[in-house]
């Protein structure tokens, strides 16, 4: 008499690895990648989007909820690469790296959904094949965290040593007298302070972001040729921002329109326009391939 053999559901089969049942076909492990990047990234989008609403009202809406049309972008590429997802069998390490992403962006603090998409970029860029669609999708989400969550956090943690610099090259310009992140004025005896919401990094990562962005989409392998073009994109907006920070200090009496909304708007149109035309220039000779 034979020996009773148990049948697996339906949907379910014995694991190759620890004898134990699984699901197959209830999610593939393209799909489960996916879901690591989009969730934490909606999350963390939600948060500045009420954050921004909160503080602007109905205007945060033409700001774009105070995010760069950069990241926007970037982000909706990375979802165009995402939604390309393959198959794949889950692992053990998958789940349990899920478990973490999950519980971080479960917590309702919406800056731990950033560090959720880091750990889950780094991991899922890691398991993914080279060149693979998820892989460079998980690349641009983690150049997604540097503006929206890193960069911001370093300037607040250790913001000094960013501040000399940029005070060290107005003064450069302006050639006068600097103390610190102090820079005299050109036509008095008063300094001009640059403070953190002022300094020339804030858009070196939208730079990085933008770069990193159109050559995933095009699908670009990291070269030495890549860093230079990205390098030349972060040295334009510090440079834009550099300048108009030196004409506040050789023209204090033009400080309202060159620190307020008509200097702050030509300023970030030119670092944007500039960001892209550098970026479009990278990729040129490769779009007939994306």
């Amino acid at each position: 008499m034979g020996v009773p053999v148990p049948i697996a559901p339906s949907g379910w089969a014995p694991s190759t690895e620890a004898g134990v049942w699984k699901v197959r076909d209830w999610v593939s492990r393209g799909q489960l990648f996916a879901g690591l990047l989009i969730i934490p990234c909606v999350n963390g989008f939600a948060g500045r989007i009420i954050e921004a609403s909160h503080e602007f009202g109905w205007y945060a809406v033409a700001a774009g909820f105070d995010v760069s049309v950069i990241v926007w972008l970037a982000a909706l590429g990375s979802l165009r690469l995402v939604l390309r997802t393959g198959g794949g069998q889950i692992t053990r390490l998958d789940l349990a790296a899920a478990a973490v992403v999950l519980i971080l962006t479960a917590v309702p603090v919406p800056k731990l959904s950033w560090v959720a998409l880091t750990l889950s970029s780094i991991y899922i860029s890691r398991a993914s094949l080279p060149g693979s669609a998820m892989r460079r999708a998980a690349l641009i989400c983690l150049a997604l965290t540097a503006p929206m969550f890193w960069g911001p956090a370093l300037m607040h943690a250790y913001f000094e040593p960013f501040q000399i610099v940029d005070a060290w090259l107005v003064a450069g310009i302006t050639g006068t007298e600097r103390l610190g992140n102090l820079v005299q004025l050109a036509n008095g005896p008063g300094y001009l302070m640059i403070e953190g919401p002022c300094s020339s990094f804030h858009n070196i990562s939208l730079a990085i972001l933008a770069s990193v962005t159109t050559s995933q989409m095009v699908g670009i392998t990291c070269s030495v040729r890549q860093l230079g073009w990205c390098l030349l994109a972060c040295a334009s907006v510090l440079a834009i921002n550099v300048v108009r920070i030196s004409l506040i200090g050789l023209h204090p009496e033009y400080y309202d329109m060159l620190h307020g909304a008509p200097g702050s708007s030509v300023a970030n149109w030119l670092s944007l326009g500039l960001i892209g035309t550098i970026c479009y220039f990278g990729v040129r000779r490769d779009l007939s391939r994306a």
